[in-house]
């Protein structure tokens, strides 16, 4: 499987041209590589070119994301915008429960004292004026239950929040998955975490959307998660470059 094509770009820094890499061979197919497109298309003049053994690439790549991105300290610390909100919005539901459940306790006193006022004799049953009250308060009351129901449902349901607990299990299973190169969906989750791979003559870098990386966690489909204008991003120096015999 290709897992970074479409993904990976030839240059990092403005070190390249900046087109797409794409799959080639060599040794009558011995060997698999990412390679520059323009290079192959339009020769020298539009790109000197670059490639790298296609088993290098990816599993440099899979290995920073495991280790750079998926790790659950790395992750907390990516998705605290979003862990904040989540927390924050919790507490305002909190809040805004508690407020509801106060003034439907304030209509129960005052349909009680309607009530009363029909009881003591100092207002007639019949009365038009006790009618209008009485429904008044109970259409107040059929409002306020009607968001208290959805607060308590949006409290009750924990699996679309980001948690600390979602995020190691999120991060497990994730690095889990990239690195067992017989999963069939292997492609779709490196899809789902990297963006673009910049592939320069002396470091790699390797980015990212947060919003998708957040929406991962809360589950949601891959090909429903928009793209973002904030990233996460990862450099890697020619260090962990594969040999120039292997390229």
């Amino acid at each position: 499987t290709n897992l970074l094509t479409g993904v990976a770009v030839c240059g990092c820094g403005g070190d390249g041209c900046g087109g797409g890499m794409t799959t080639a061979t060599g040794k009558s197919g011995q060997y698999r590589y990412y390679a520059c497109s323009r290079r192959a298309t339009a020769g020298t003049t539009e790109c000197r070119g670059r490639r790298i053994p296609m088993e290098k690439l990816d599993d440099i790549v899979v290995k920073a994301v495991s280790k750079h991105v998926l790790q659950p300290d790395r992750l907390s610390t990516l998705l605290k915008t979003w862990l904040d909100r989540s927390q924050d919005a919790q507490a305002n539901r909190r809040d805004q429960l508690k407020q509801l459940r106060t003034k439907m306790t304030n209509l129960d006193g005052e349909h009680a004292n309607v009530i009363k006022l029909v009881r003591n004799g100092i207002c007639q049953a019949d009365d038009p004026q006790i009618a209008i009250e009485i429904n008044n308060i109970a259409a107040q009351k059929r409002a306020i239950a009607i968001d208290i129901e959805r607060l308590e449902r949006q409290l009750a349901d924990g699996d679309r929040r980001i948690t600390p607990e979602i995020i190691h299990k999120f991060g497990e299973l994730m690095v889990k998955n990239l690195r067992d190169k017989s999963a069939p969906a292997r492609r779709d989750y490196v899809r789902l975490l990297v963006d673009r791979v910049e592939v320069g003559t002396t470091e790699i870098r390797i980015c990212g959307s947060k919003s998708r990386l957040s929406k991962a966690a809360m589950g949601t489909p891959p090909h429903l998660v928009p793209k973002a204008e904030r990233e996460w991003c990862t450099r890697l120096d020619s260090n962990q470059w594969p040999s120039p015999s292997e390229g």
